[in-house]
């Protein structure tokens, strides 16, 4: 149920797809929009956390500086009040070669519907595994 204060449900879902789409676009500021201000981000959860726009900026320039091509395709999105978790695949080309895996991100958001924090469950070993396989 979402209590006064916190976006409802629909907003919140239409966020991260956003999130989501921006990756496949490669549109750093459609990604960069759904955040709030002094968002924080791990990713992988155990890396370093980002904190705010700007370092979560430099997150995306190294990611697609790494990928030719790369998409997060959402295979479920739970929200609870002002919490989500996405389900995802992500699938992406380097030079080496295609790479997909799965994982979990996990949201909290603020009561306009901007991440302020999220946390990226997966585990990097897969897809060095896939990469080195190439």
């Amino acid at each position: 149920m979402v209590g006064i204060g916190v976006a409802d449900q629909k907003t919140i879902e239409a966020t991260i797809r956003a999130y989501a789409a921006a990756w496949a676009a490669r549109d750093r500021g459609a990604w960069l929009d759904t955040f709030a201000e002094s968002a924080t981000q791990e990713d992988p959860v155990g890396s370093r956390m980002r904190r705010g726009r700007e370092e979560i900026g430099e997150f995306w320039d190294t990611t697609m500086a790494a990928f030719d091509s790369i998409e997060i395709v959402p295979r479920d999105i739970f929200v609870i009040g002002d919490e989500a978790a996405m389900e995802w695949t992500i699938n992406g080309a380097t030079a080496g070669g295609r790479v997909t895996f799965a994982g979990i991100d996990v949201f909290t958001l603020d009561d306009e519907g901007r991440i302020t924090s999220v946390r990226a469950y997966w585990e990097r070993a897969r897809v060095v595994e896939q990469r080195s396989d190439a």
